[in-house]
C-alpha cells in the first residue's frame, strides 16, 4: 500500500508500516526526528492529497531531495493539530478569544482530512469541543490497551475517526492501576504528540495485513 502519514514528525507509524513492506510516508511542517528524512515530506500535506487532474498523479519531494510520483495514497493516517479544538483547552478560552476562530480553522484542516478522497482513513485527536461540530468518533483508545516497554503505565485518552478500517484491537493490555496522564508528566508539545510505539504497531500489523501489501514502483 501507499501510506501517508500526515502531520507526524517523529516518523513512529510511518516506519511501523515500512517495516511491514508498505511504502509509507511521514508528512508535517517540522523537520523529522525519526532520523528518515529520506522518507519525510516537509510541507504542507494538504496539497498531496489528491492526485494533480491533469495528470493523475501525485507528486513530491522528500527532505533529501528524491522525487516520488505515485497514482494515490491507499492509506492515510492524520495527527492534525489539536490545540484549538481539544476540550482540555476550553479553559483558555476567555483569556484569548481568537481561539475560537483558530479552532474552525483546525476544524476545516480535520474535515479535509477526513473527506479526502482516499479509500482507507483514520484522523487521530484529543476530545474536540462539541462547538466545532466535528462528527462523532470511530472508536477512543488508551496507550495502556498497547502496552510497550517504552512507554508503561501511561494514560491518554485518543478518539479515533475511521474510514473503511477496522476498530483497532488491543494488543497487550496493562491492568489501569496507579497510571500516569502522559500529558501532565510532559509538558513539552512536541512529546505529548508523538504516538505510542505500540499504538504504530498495533496500526501497521492490524491495517497494514498482507491482503492490503503490494509493492508499488517509481
Amino acid at each position: 500500500m501507499f501510506v501517508l502519514v500526515a502531520c507526524e514528525e517523529s516518523q513512529r507509524v510511518c516506519m511501523a508500516f515500512r517495516k511491514k513492506g508498505h511504502i509509507a510516508f511521514s508528512a508535517d511542517l517540522q523537520p523529522c526526528s525519526g532520523g528518515h528524512p529520506e522518507l519525510h515530506i516537509q510541507g504542507d500535506v494538504l496539497k498531496i492529497l489528491s492526485p494533480d487532474p491533469l495528470y493523475g498523479v501525485i507528486t513530491f519531494y522528500t527532505c533529501t531531495g528524491h522525487k516520488y510520483c505515485i497514482p494515490g495514497w491507499d492509506l492515510l493516517i492524520a495527527h492534525p493539530p489539536c490545540t484549538f479544538l481539544t476540550v482540555a483547552g476550553a479553559c483558555n478560552i476567555p483569556n484569548d478569544p481568537t481561539r475560537i476562530e483558530k479552532g474552525y480553522v483546525a476544524a476545516d484542516m480535520f474535515m479535509t482530512f477526513l473527506n479526502a478522497p482516499i479509500p482507507m482513513i483514520c484522523v487521530e485527536n484529543p476530545r474536540p469541543m462539541a462547538r466545532f461540530g466535528l462528527p462523532p468518533k470511530s472508536q477512543v483508545i488508551e496507550p495502556w490497551y498497547f502496552y510497550d516497554e517504552a512507554n508503561e503505565g501511561f494514560t491518554k485518552r485518543t478518539y479515533l475517526w475511521l474510514k473503511n478500517l477496522p476498530y483497532l484491537t488491543p494488543t497487550n493490555l496493562w491492568p489501569p492501576d496507579d497510571l500516569m496522564s502522559w500529558c501532565l508528566v510532559h509538558s513539552s508539545s512536541k512529546i505529548r504528540s508523538k504516538t505510542f510505539i505500540g499504538i504504530a504497531e498495533a496500526m501497521a500489523s492490524q491495517w497494514g495485513s498482507e491482503e492490503n501489501l503490494c509493492f508499488g514502483s517509481f
